[in-house]
């Protein structure tokens, strides 16, 4: 959905939101046979486990641009000034929770094993960029079996940005112009979280990819190290045309 708007001479405006759903049953770049000749699935005999969101499936899309050329007449120094603004803002993309080492034994570093979930427990309960899921909604599978947690079933944090542009044209002479720019990009300096450390379970005493032990809730489950994007940018931009 679109909506363009020219408000006045000097004012034009354009809205735009899209919604989109994608699920697959398989990774995207594997598929069945895609690893080696093995399959990509976590469980080669059941195919409806990995029937989940896509890992690219950003269901909110809203952008919103303007442009406004400042009145101003009278001579050059006033005249040619022109203010621009995007504003960007999208849900987060699905990903999923994983046991973080060779529970089901099946050597196969290309599938993701994920545990089983507590029917009923809330993932997102207190969700904060520290605690980004529940970890506490996990447990382990048994030895040599996979979970029943099913595919990209947590969303990541959303991206929002802001950028600001200042610009001038002035024309110098016939055939000859210049045009200067200030711009801000993330100019309210907000920070975009990234993925959230997605292994819930980690082996003791160096236990790990084995069928037995002792295994614990690893200690940086759900949390968010990491950003998308970058912090408040400042370019300053001289052009000539001619």
């Amino acid at each position: 959905m679109s909506w363009n708007n020219r408000f006045s001479s000097h004012f034009v405006g354009n809205l735009s939101y899209v919604y989109s759903h994608c699920t697959d049953g398989a990774y995207t770049y594997g598929g069945l046979g895609g690893n080696n000749g093995t399959s990509s699935w976590t469980n080669p005999y059941d195919g409806t486990r990995e029937r989940g969101n896509c890992g690219f499936d950003i269901r909110h899309n809203l952008s919103l641009n303007v442009v406004y050329l400042l009145p101003f007449r009278g001579n050059r120094l006033v005249e040619g000034w022109q203010v621009s603004g995007i504003e960007l803002w999208r849900t987060g993309v699905p990903m999923s929770v994983g046991v973080g080492y060779d529970r089901a034994l099946l050597s196969n570093a290309f599938s993701s094993q994920r545990p089983d979930v507590i029917a009923g427990c809330d993932v997102t309960a207190n969700q904060a960029p520290t605690h980004w899921f529940n970890k506490a909604c996990f447990t382990l599978p048994a030895p040599g079996t996979v979970g029943n947690l099913g595919k990209n079933t947590v969303t990541a944090p959303g991206y929002v940005s802001t950028d600001f542009s200042l610009s001038k044209d002035t024309k110098i002479f016939e055939g000859l112009s210049t045009q200067f720019r200030a711009e801000t990009f993330n100019i309210f300096n907000h920070a975009n979280c990234g993925v959230p450390a997605l292994g819930a379970f980690t082996a003791v005493n160096g236990l790990a990819g084995a069928p037995t032990g002792s295994l614990g809730n690893a200690a940086n489950a759900g949390q968010i190290t990491s950003i998308v994007g970058t912090s408040r940018q400042i370019q300053l931009a001289l052009k000539f045309l001619f």
